[in-house]
């Protein structure tokens, strides 16, 4: 399969949401957004992850240290 093919798809989803006025936050099945807005129940179970591995790691490191660390890693992903 040829690398540039699904670049092509993206390049020309990506000009078709920019012309739609789309661009950050498509809210339609099936089309891309570049922002996800993360709340409710998704967010509660972020919060919840990282303040269990701040507590997993206490003794070594600062609590908020560990749990900002951790919520910057799961929202990145």
């Amino acid at each position: 399969m040829d690398w540039t093919i699904p670049l092509r798809g993206q390049q020309s989803d990506f000009i078709q949401r920019l012309y739609n006025g789309n661009l950050f936050q498509c809210t339609r099945p099936g089309n891309h957004s570049e922002l996800t807005v993360i709340s409710g129940e998704k967010l509660e179970e972020i919060r919840y992850f990282s303040w269990e591995m701040a507590d997993k790691y206490k003794h070594n490191f600062s609590v908020r240290q560990v749990f900002l660390s951790h919520l910057r890693q799961e929202l990145g992903k």
